[in-house]
């Protein structure tokens, strides 16, 4: 269960950013080729330090990508009156309800439950073709009751396809719904996780458009349903009725799901309007190369992933990790923490990066972002070329400076003094 758990985290942008990892198919294979050594991050890093987010990065030259068009509002004239209220701006719910980001809540509910152990397995008729896997298996929501009135969504990762080639003919993305249920923070009898005592709703990935796509795409006569925004509108409705008014909830993913994590967020908020959101993004920063025109366009227009996109997010166009932003500028309760490695082979071989640009480019993004919201946008990066952490051994022994993963996300929680910026200093050896 733990080499499929690693495969699978690793496969994320092996897919979704250009490159492969290998194949995968109808049985429920994971896509193979990942640069995943992973357990190496086990190792704990009681030497590393963390290092000053003011030194400057290098800078990356980059063609903003293509944004979504937005009308401009017609002029005033003599004749029309002035507004009542002209300095009135549109709430966060309304803003994100305008998109549409919120449109499947309460329309997709699962055609029956299951017992699965700790967990109840809600399942969805595919003949419905709303909550579907990417070529037309059922869709499927985990979850599981805890003790406390605290929920954790949590976005599973799994690749990313977008053409004919990655979808069908050598996929690069997650099949099936199939759960895997690794360590980490799902190791529920460990008094030391600190997500042991919250009810959690499990979103598997098989949309292949990381929870943000909605379309029905044609690729060569076979249809695909890049339906990620109906599979996580599916578990959100089921969040929303099994636990109607938490205190607290975290939005969290790995890989896929750490670029789900946008949409998760949107979704999220827009079901629950006032309840207090804490954003986890697991190595799934939300960067896309700014000089790969092609290949993101394409996942642009295949997926419909920019519809969702406020069009007041005036710098999305240039990376989504700006909607980070964009959501911290409009939610007083939200915190949002990032965790990577700074030379992410999967990530960075999607982006069809060097290990030397793709670092440039998390700093330069992310230190953008930080230096107009240092309060509520932390990160916890690391040196090294591997892949995820919140489902592994490693999320209790990774360390900057004597705080662990594992210290700094339970701070994040609560907004503790452990929940710091960490920048892990390369080796002088």
């Amino acid at each position: 269960m733990r080499k499929r758990s690693l495969s699978i985290l690793a496969a994320f942008l092996c897919a979704a950013l250009l490159a492969g990892c290998g194949d995968d198919n109808d049985s429920g294979t994971r896509p193979t080729a990942t640069p995943t050594a992973v357990a190496a991050t086990a190792t704990a890093r009681s030497t590393a330090t963390a290092v000053s987010t003011n030194t400057a990065p290098p800078t990356l030259t980059a063609t903003a990508l293509p944004t979504a068009s937005a009308t401009p509002p017609p002029s005033a004239t003599a004749t029309v009156p002035p507004s009542a209220t002209p300095t009135d701006t549109p709430s966060i719910v309304e803003e994100l309800t305008a998109t549409g980001v919120g449109r499947y809540l309460g329309s997709i509910t699962p055609a029956s439950t299951v017992p699965n152990g700790a967990w109840d397995s809600l399942r969805f008729d595919p003949a419905e073709a709303q909550a579907i896997c990417l070529r037309g298996d059922p869709y499927r929501v985990e979850i599981h009751h805890g003790t406390n009135n605290k929920v954790l969504l949590y976005l599973e990762g799994g690749g990313a396809c977008w053409n004919n080639q990655s979808c069908w003919l050598t996929p690069t993305a997650k099949l099936t719904a199939d759960p895997f249920f690794g360590a980490g923070i799902f190791e529920l009898d460990n008094p030391n996780n600190p997500f042991r005592d919250w009810n959690i709703v499990y979103a598997p990935y098989c949309d292949g458009s990381v929870f943000g796509g909605d379309r029905l795409a044609d690729y060569d006569g076979k249809p695909t349903y890049h339906h990620g925004v109906q599979n996580l509108s599916a578990a959100v409705t089921a969040m929303r009725d099994a636990f109607p008014n938490p205190e607290q909830i975290v939005v969290a993913g790995s890989s896929a799901g750490g670029y789900g994590t946008y949409s998760g967020y949107g979704v999220t908020r827009v079901a629950y309007p006032d309840t207090p959101i804490v954003t986890l993004n697991d190595s799934g920063p939300g960067l896309q190369n700014p000089a790969d025109i092609v290949a993101s366009e394409e996942r642009l227009t295949n997926w419909g992933f920019r519809d969702s996109v406020p069009a007041s997010c005036t710098r999305c166009g240039e990376q989504i990790t700006y909607l980070t932003e964009w959501a911290l500028e409009r939610d007083s309760t939200l915190r949002v923490g990032y965790f990577s490695n700074l030379r992410d082979a999967v990530i960075r071989g999607f982006n069809n990066l060097s290990a030397e640009a793709y670092e440039a480019l998390l700093r330069q993004v992310t230190d953008d972002i930080r230096s107009r919201q240092p309060q509520r946008f932390k990160r916890f990066f690391i040196q090294g070329e591997s892949h995820t952490v919140l489902e592994l051994p490693s999320f209790f022994t990774t360390e900057i400076g004597g705080i662990t993963v594992r210290d700094w996300t339970e701070d994040l929680l609560d907004d503790g003094p452990r929940w710091q910026d960490l920048i892990e200093a390369m080796s002088a050896e």
